[in-house]
């Protein structure tokens, strides 16, 4: 992942997601919190805005542990996202990546 400190969103994430990491049961919920070691927007930044937190490595694809899912509601994962992209297209393009991985490995940069 790169940071974009002067928009206060990653300007791009990589993982590979391993077929053996894929679990489709969601784990509690996690809140959003900020990185201390980087200057990044807040819950005060979205407050408002009309605009979902949206995930750039998305939450359910580290669903296998605790402390990797923990790590993807940092801000510094975050950018602000149309609802309609985030809770529609955005998420059907995250599902249908999750539906590949059983098939091999997948690189996904975004």
């Amino acid at each position: 992942m790169a940071f974009n400190h002067a928009t206060l969103c990653p300007a791009w994430t990589r993982y590979d997601l391993d077929p053996c990491e894929v679990v489709m049961t969601n784990r509690a919920p996690v809140s959003f919190h900020a990185d201390p070691r980087v200057k990044t927007a807040t819950s005060e930044d979205y407050a408002g805005s009309g605009y979902d937190r949206g995930h750039m490595a998305p939450a359910a694809d580290f669903n296998f542990d605790a402390a990797a899912l923990w790590e993807t509601y940092s801000y510094v994962n975050v950018c602000p996202q149309d609802p309609k992209l985030n809770r529609g297209s955005w998420s059907r393009f995250e599902r249908e990546i999750r539906e590949l991985a059983p098939s091999g490995r997948v690189e996904i940069l975004t």
